[in-house]
């Protein structure tokens, strides 16, 4: 997908006062044009990253235009504010008589631009309601929000204890039997760091294992705990991920799952068809909320102020449903990530009106602005 070109003003002074969305958008750069650019380095490890300085603006937004036509994640810093920027002014100008989508992050809240750069957006003006649960990474409403969208956070599922915890404790202190760690989800990130300190231990414990990921924001979140995957496919399937361990391991290697207490078999089925011997463990689960927790998306559905509501997961789905029933689902999109969670949506008595071709969010958020999207004459 063309997710929009950023433009990120940098405010005076040091760079740790930039917002948690601007270092967001720098670590996902692919391409960085920037002020004194040397100095942003180390928050954009994985940018082509290109000097302002010296270049034109017209020679910036060509750049710029470019690499959002070729699908590549642009970001533009600026030092100081946009607002006071001419030279920040003009390109922007440049990019929108280009029809290049746009998401202006400024230095501070009063650092704002006013040009209609967001009606532009795919989405703009339409609300999306996101089930997934508010412990999740934010994949999925930060993707909506670039593009648009009004976020509705409507958490269909809360974070608990596993049943048996003390199955990952005993995974935990016995780790060195393992020669690979699955982690499939930022939460199970999350929750195997948290036990893993609570045990005593520290990041050292995990020498000598190979961490496996699934998915950009299970990575990320490794990355904020101070660990790197040393195997993330690229490909958000658990055939792919076996694949992709498969190759790393030799015969009969001891592979460690730590995820959700729910999760599906697929992928510890792959994985011991690989030749893994895998050991399964929750290392949280999902439950679902109370229901007065769904009286705020009960209200929006039975007054027609949501465009869509996005379903990530079947448990999400069987959640909502139990706690409202099918009937205020009538005239809103029902938008399901891949084939599976469609699956599961039917089989609790909605109909998916719009079914990402993946298990990806840039697929899904496609699709909802190929869907939602007035078409070019209005009509």
């Amino acid at each position: 997908m063309r997710l929009p070109v950023t433009y990120l003003g940098l405010g005076p002074g040091a760079l740790d006062r930039i917002s948690v969305r601007g270092r967001a958008r720098l670590e996902s750069a692919q391409l960085l044009v920037g002020d004194e650019v040397r100095r942003l380095a180390a928050w954009a490890p994985n940018a082509e990253r290109i000097e302002a300085r010296g270049l034109s603006e017209k020679e910036i937004a060509t750049r710029m235009a470019a690499a959002f036509m070729e699908g590549r994640t642009a970001v533009r810093a600026v030092a100081g504010t946009l607002t006071e920027s001419m030279r920040a002014l003009d390109e922007l100008r440049l990019l929108l008589e280009s029809n290049v989508l746009l998401e202006v992050l400024g230095a501070h809240p009063g650092d704002t631009i006013r040009w209609p750069w967001r009606e532009s957006l795919p989405l703009a003006g339409k609300r999306i309601a996101v089930t997934r649960p508010r412990s999740a990474d934010d994949a999925l409403s930060d993707l909506l929000a670039r593009m648009g969208a009004e976020v509705v956070e409507a958490p269909a599922m809360e974070l608990a204890q596993a049943s048996d915890p003390g199955a990952l404790d005993r995974a935990i202190d016995g780790i060195h039997r393992y020669g690979f760690l699955v982690l499939t989800s930022a939460i199970g990130v999350n929750a195997f760091i948290d036990r893993l300190l609570a045990r005593g231990k520290d990041l050292r414990w995990l020498a000598g294992v190979k961490i496996a990921v699934v998915g950009p924001g299970t990575g990320a979140a490794l990355r904020t705990r101070g660990l790197l995957a040393d195997i993330a496919p690229t490909e958000f399937r658990g055939e792919a991920l076996a694949q992709a361990v498969a190759k790393e391991m030799g015969p009969g290697a001891r592979v460690l799952l730590a995820r959700a207490e729910e999760g599906r078999e697929a992928l510890p089925v792959e994985l011991a068809k690989a030749g893994a011997l895998v050991d399964a463990v929750a290392a949280y689960r999902m439950v679902a909320p109370p229901k007065e927790a769904f009286a705020a998306l009960e209200d929006r559905l039975r007054l027609g102020a949501l465009d869509a509501v996005t379903f990530a997961s079947g448990a999400a789905a069987r959640n909502v449903v139990t706690a409202l029933g099918p009937e205020p689902f009538g005239k809103v999109e029902i938008a399901c990530l891949g084939p599976v969670t469609a699956d599961a949506v039917r089989a609790v008595g909605l109909t998916p009106t719009l079914v990402a071709g993946s298990a990806r969010f840039e697929d899904l958020v496609d699709a909802l602005a190929g869907k939602l999207r007035p078409p070019p004459d209005g009509r």
